[in-house]
């Protein structure tokens, strides 16, 4: 059996509906600074009240501890009129800590009545989600740690190298709100660098006077370039930096990176962690919400980025954080559910700095099934699918290809007391013995049968996802039961498991497959 697709090309719609700009992006207008978040309050009260509304702005805020920032970086960042602020620290039960910022733009502790009402500075700890990174993380932008190299100055293809070796590369834009954050950020080194340049990682070398990035080969739309530049001045020209010729400002300039040198800027992607989510069918008439819940045990800040494609024209994307005290629900629009067998390009994917624990709650009319979702760095090419189908409920195996042109065989189930069949549009195909399938970059095969995949094998000439369940049934009124677990791959399968009762009233099921013949299994009980 071989199932055909039809492929159309089409232009994707992307609907950004927020970006990061500081790993402070969800509390509004807090700065980022050594891996905490500081947060200027204009409210003037005394020490005590400041101190409690710290507290009570964000869960696990504080009052800014005086030792952790670099204040005379983050004040003048901020662009602060006021001169005073409290911080965290008490002399006596009388004296209270404060930051003054001098006259000659330094900033030094103080203390004064703890009575005084004045403006006050709360902070959170994050963490430095490009601590390990980078040797030198310096600064976070939707999902990219990057770092400035301006020690020594070197010709373009040392500065592509050294962000190669730190398996980076040279910075790119693809955003205005990005871009000049980072050349904001930039133009206060400006008086430290001598002569600066600094390599972006673009060039017209592939279209002459059009210059890309290297990443993507797409144009760079950003007009931000020296007067009457690009020039292809003296020829050569044709790497892409930032310069400053006048003023206090970078702006973009073609250059002979072969005779000219500059510094190296490298970005990278932290969000390394991958999480792939589908929605097979399970009856959209009773099916009333699906929902990924994210949480994470670690105090520090995890970065989150979903990217939710409801088809070949549109894809939303969103940016969240979680720590062991903000945990997260997205809901999944209900458009990406599967319907019947066939080829799919609905799919949520889920990025993140750390590993977390993301769960798939599905509610059918009083029931919720639930499904834990693995990470993709624990996925191969190989699974044998196990489902609790029954024979009133049938089953389904959903294959997920993380890369394009993937080749994947579905060898069904060798023991059947009648011939094995798949449903396709309303048909069923008997007798069937395998599946041949070809997927692209996150295209999802859905199969369903009446009949139980468990025994199936499932193999991929590139990493896939596989998920498989029963498909939903009614139990009782009101009552509806589905299933969908994500399937482990077969060199991740042992000889030896533990398990835990459900529930001290219920008794429990298991389902054992056999991946090999003369197989025998004993089961203890403590």
């Amino acid at each position: 059996m071989h199932l055909g697709i039809l492929t159309i090309g089409l232009n994707l719609i992307f609907l950004v509906q927020c970006a990061v700009s500081s790993p402070c992006f969800f509390w509004t207008s807090a700065l980022y600074s050594n891996g905490y978040c500081y947060k200027f309050e204009s409210t003037q009260l005394n020490w005590t009240d400041a101190k409690a509304y710290c507290s009570g702005s964000i869960s696990q805020a504080k009052l800014a501890d005086g030792d952790n920032a670099d204040w005379d970086y983050v004040i003048r960042t901020i662009n602060q009129t006021n001169q005073e602020w409290w911080i965290d620290g008490e002399l006596s039960l009388l004296q209270c800590a404060k930051l003054m910022y001098t006259s000659s733009r330094s900033v030094v502790p103080s203390f004064e009545k703890c009575e005084t009402k004045r403006e006050f500075i709360c902070q959170l700890y994050v963490g430095d989600p490009c601590e390990t990174a980078l040797s030198r993380g310096e600064y976070f932008n939707d999902g990219n740690c990057y770092a400035l190299y301006h020690s020594t100055k070197v010709f373009f293809d040392a500065a592509n190298e050294t962000c190669a070796v730190k398996e980076s590369r040279l910075a790119e834009f693809f955003s205005m709100e990005a871009y000049y954050y980072f050349r904001n950020r930039m133009n206060y080194l400006i008086g430290s660098l001598s002569d600066p340049s600094i390599f972006l990682g673009g060039s017209d070398l592939l279209h002459e006077g059009v210059f890309t990035w290297f990443s993507t080969d797409t144009n760079i739309s950003i007009n931000d370039w020296i007067p009457n530049e690009p020039n292809n001045g003296n020829t050569g020209e044709h790497h892409l930096s930032w310069r400053v010729v006048t003023g206090e400002e970078f702006h973009l300039n073609d250059v002979n990176g072969t005779d000219k040198k500059g510094f190296a800027i490298c970005q990278k992607d932290v969000l390394n962690i991958t999480y792939l989510i589908v929605l097979p069918d399970s009856d959209v008439s009773v099916v009333k919400s699906s929902v990924i819940q994210v949480t994470s045990g670690d105090l520090e800040v995890t970065y989150l980025h979903f990217t939710q494609r409801l088809n070949d024209m549109q894809v939303n994307t969103t940016y969240d954080w979680v720590t062991s005290y903000h945990d997260v629900i997205y809901t999944v629009d209900s458009t990406i559910e599967m319907s019947g067998t066939g080829i799919y390009r609905g799919v949520v994917q889920l990025r993140a700095n750390h590993h977390v624990t993301v769960v798939l709650h599905q509610t059918s009319g009083s029931e919720v099934g639930t499904t834990l979702v693995f990470p993709v760095d624990l996925v191969t090419t190989g699974y044998f699918v196990l489902t609790n189908a029954s024979q009133e409920s049938g089953s389904q195996i959903t294959i997920t290809a993380l890369n394009s042109d993937t080749d994947v065989t579905v060898k069904l189930p060798r023991k059947q007391l009648q011939p094995f069949t798949i449903s396709v549009g309303g048909f069923t195909i008997q007798h069937a013995d395998k599946a041949t399938i070809h997927l692209d970059q996150l295209d999802t095969a859905h199969l369903q049968s009446s009949e139980d995949f468990s025994g199936s094998f499932v193999y991929a000439t590139k990493p896939v996802v596989v998920y498989s369940g029963s498909k939903n049934v009614q139990t009782a009124e009101n009552t509806w039961d589905h299933t969908l677990d994500m399937s482990v791959p077969v060199d991740s399968l042992s000889t030896e498991y533990v398990t835990f009762p459900s529930s001290s009233s219920a008794s429990d099921t298991f389902r054992l497959l056999a991946l090999y013949d003369d197989t025998e299994i004993a089961v203890r009980f403590k």
